[in-house]
């Protein structure tokens, strides 16, 4: 957990490339989720349900694990992004890392406020656990996205 608070606050101090913010975000996120060699995506879709919630929440874990392995791998745009004009993809990116800041910001608040769910996350061991038995329902204090999306304002950089 405090690599994974380490690389939010590297979030919160990036100011240059929303890919860069999207990307620490991602990896603070992970270090809640334990992310399985090979089942990254799938598996972070089905556990940011636990720390957010909003319409189309899958679609947009979706995307934005993309976008993160977008960032990680300096790739060109992801073949399974290109419904994304490229005219909108600065907005899309920017959008998706305000987006898995309000996540990580969530999750991190839930963990840490909660003494069972921060012992829940101390070890590795324990996360497994966690993940294990977890049915799936939001936490407390889970980031609504649809109610974020109102105040949501685009920034170029």
């Amino acid at each position: 957990m405090k690599r994974g608070i380490y690389r939010l606050t590297r979030g919160w101090r990036e100011e240059e490339y929303f890919g860069d913010r999207l990307h620490e975000f991602v990896r603070a996120l992970d270090g809640l989720m334990l992310l399985a060699k090979g089942q990254g995506e799938a598996e972070f879709v089905s556990r940011v349900t636990s720390f957010a919630k909003g319409k189309r929440i899958d679609d947009i874990a979706r995307e934005i694990y993309r976008l993160r392995s977008f960032n990680e791998h300096l790739s060109d745009w992801p073949s399974e992004l290109a419904y994304v004009k490229e005219t909108d993809r600065d907005r899309l990116l920017s959008e998706r890392s305000f987006q898995a800041e309000l996540i990580a910001g969530a999750a991190y608040r839930s963990v840490l406020a909660d003494p069972i769910l921060r012992e829940s996350f101390r070890r590795d061991i324990d996360i497994s656990a966690f993940w294990a038995s977890e049915t799936g329902h939001p936490l407390d204090g889970a980031a609504d996205l649809d109610a974020f999306s109102a105040v949501y304002q685009f920034r170029e950089w």
